[in-house]
């Protein structure tokens, strides 16, 4: 089955409970929707990743069953902001926020490798408004700057995809609950070819190894050629990943 991965990123203190309060949460969006697939850790700080990374960031992956928007409720939105503490969630810039990637069931296996890895690199290419998406082998080195990765030492395994609901690295902000309880969400789509942000799913045995081919000409090959089309908001971004048990 298809699915729509969904990636979640929230300031979340180190604390019993905050800790206990994000358990609840993942059991409820378990029980409640029927995810099986829950993946959460902290970001790990890298430099030299072109990307920002906050304290305590926490990266949240729900592989949502389905390749339509996940369902989730009024009810969800509630308690994720609640969980947030009142600092960080007081601005915009320290709210929630979604990116949603749509990925077909053949795709399934390899982005399991990626969560599951040492490691999990979620690389961004966030295109210009003027990259020749149209263009065959522009998208030939899009894809071939990920099949490459197999041949580096210390890849796991992974796939891409662009993000459906925005074109912004930092995501789309997860609103307070205005509706009624139970009253689902609702989020707009971009156009397949409005969508220019993609992330790559990576797997690693460490940083260390994927920073080491990031270092060699097979490396550069494809990115020589991309990096003329390169955005805002490129980078990337590390996290070791728990999967949820219930």
């Amino acid at each position: 089955m298809a699915i729509l991965s969904e990636i979640l990123r929230f300031i979340l203190p180190p604390t019993k409970t905050r800790a206990a309060e994000f358990l609840n949460l993942r059991q409820h969006i378990a029980k409640t929707y029927n995810i099986r697939d829950q993946y959460f850790g902290y970001v790990i700080p890298f430099q030299g990743t072109g990307l920002p990374v906050r304290d305590h960031e926490m990266c949240w992956v729900i592989q949502w069953p389905s390749p339509t928007l996940p369902q989730r409720t009024t009810e969800s939105h509630t308690q994720l902001n609640n969980l947030l503490s009142t600092t960080a969630s007081s601005t915009s810039a320290h709210k929630a926020r979604s990116l949603l990637f749509p990925f077909p069931s053949s795709s399934l296996p390899e982005v399991t490798k990626a969560l599951t890895s040492p490691v999990c690199e979620f690389a961004i290419i966030n295109l210009s408004s003027t990259a020749p998406k149209v263009d065959i082998s522009f998208n030939r080195s899009m894809e071939k700057t990920f099949t490459d990765c197999y041949f580096a030492e210390g890849f796991k395994g992974g796939a891409w995809a662009y993000a459906v609901n925005t074109n912004d690295t930092d995501g789309t902000i997860v609103t307070d609950a205005e509706g009624m309880e139970g009253e689902v969400e609702e989020v707009e789509l971009l156009k397949l070819e409005e969508r220019r942000l993609a992330c790559y799913y990576l797997g690693w045995e460490s940083v260390e190894l994927h920073h080491k081919y990031s270092q060699t000409a097979l490396f550069a090959e494809e990115i020589d050629k991309l990096a003329p089309h390169f955005g805002p908001g490129t980078g990337a971004w590390y996290v070791k990943f728990e999967k949820h048990v219930e």
